[in-house]
């Protein structure tokens, strides 16, 4: 027998010791192991049914888990992407530049094209040339060209310009170019040219940078001319007295120093041109004027004008500044000295037959060869 057995019966047999010593003990006893069976199973039953429901849970968390189905992992395009997107943008750069270059190259094609007519054209003259003329006889004509263009260039300085030595220079320039011809046809023209060289030559050449030169230092001195300037006549007037008595002697002073104002006469002998001092650098600057015109008409050799114009200056300077400054007077002695001066003025040609004998030159010579 087990230990277990052992105390059960040892509490049997105490139990009927007890029951049969009190017998209302009993049915308490009895009552009791009834109540402790029913707790036991009781107690067994709530551990059965958690049992159950544990289990329960834990096969449909296994089946849950077995069932769940795995998400596909999707790969990232994002770098693949981003490439394909740099690639398109380059190939649309690409044609368009492609584009351009096209368009380019149609412009230089068509530049070329013209470039070359150009060529071909020059290169047909060039041999037209060398077949009508030759080597030799091209130089001539380039040299013939070359004469005719300074006899033309010496004829405007002389006509226009009215500048005689830069038209003597250009036409021995234009000499020696026919002497390198070393052609006896021209002999004709190198006679003409000798002969406008002589003539242009024997015109006295003016000191024109003297005249010009007297011409601004007047000009100099204008500026510090002392002008006429009018003087304040100051006239006490008389005062009228404070006394109602003198109504009268007043009433005649107001009535003088009223007329005194309002009717000026003066004597014709003794005006004189006074300018206010404000206007006198106006006055300055318009002398200036003329005499700097005055200049230009003698550079132009336009004696009439030039004279007409010192004549102004003079009467200006006369009228209006003071008469005995000794600046004042150096300045109109210098106007009377280039006013007075004898200026010839320059009869030139009205053209050089020079021109007119390279014309016939050079018809002849082409109608020589043709």
């Amino acid at each position: 027998m087990t230990e277990k057995e052992n105390i059960n019966e040892s509490v049997a047999s105490k139990n009927e010791q007890t029951t049969s010593h009190n017998p209302n003990l009993t049915q308490d006893v009895v009552e009791l192991n009834t109540l402790k069976r029913k707790v036991l199973r009781n107690t067994i039953l709530v551990i059965f049914v958690i049992l159950l429901v544990v289990s329960n849970m834990a096969y449909l968390v296994y089946l849950s888990l077995q069932e769940k189905p795995q998400m596909p992992v999707i790969p990232d395009y994002t770098a693949q992407f981003n490439e394909l997107k740099n690639t398109t943008n380059a190939l649309g750069q690409l044609q368009e530049l492609n584009l351009k270059t096209q368009a380019k190259n149609e412009e230089f094609s068509k530049k070329i094209e013209l470039l070359t007519k150009k060529l071909d054209n020059l290169d047909a003259s060039q041999r037209e040339i060398e077949l009508r003329f030759g080597d030799e006889e091209s130089v001539s004509m380039w040299q013939l060209s070359e004469i005719k263009y300074l006899i033309s260039l010496a004829q405007r300085k002389v006509v226009i310009d009215k500048d005689v030595n830069t038209a003597i220079a250009l036409l021995k320039e234009a000499d020696s170019v026919v002497v390198a011809l070393d052609d006896p046809r021209a002999f004709k023209l190198r006679q003409t040219l000798a002969s406008e060289i002589n003539l242009l030559g024997n015109f006295k050449i003016v000191d024109e940078e003297k005249v010009l030169l007297q011409l601004n230092e007047v000009i100099k001195n204008v500026y510090y001319l002392p002008v006429n300037v009018a003087p304040r006549q100051v006239k006490l007037e008389q005062e009228v007295s404070a006394n109602i008595n003198d109504w009268y002697e007043n009433l005649k002073i107001s009535l003088n120093n009223f007329l005194e104002k309002f009717i000026v006469i003066r004597k014709v002998e003794e005006r004189k041109d006074f300018i206010p001092p404000t206007q006198a650098e106006i006055l300055k600057e318009n002398i200036v004027l003329k005499l700097s015109l005055a200049q230009k008409a003698y550079y132009n050799s336009d004696i009439k004008i030039y004279k007409e114009l010192l004549k102004d200056a003079k009467l200006l300077i006369q009228h209006y500044f003071v008469a005995n400054s000794q600046l004042v007077i150096n300045s109109l002695k210098m106007l009377d000295t280039l006013t007075t001066e004898k200026h010839k003025e320059l009869v030139l040609p009205n053209y050089l037959q020079s021109a007119v004998e390279v014309r016939e030159f050079i018809n002849t010579v082409e109608t020589v060869k043709k």
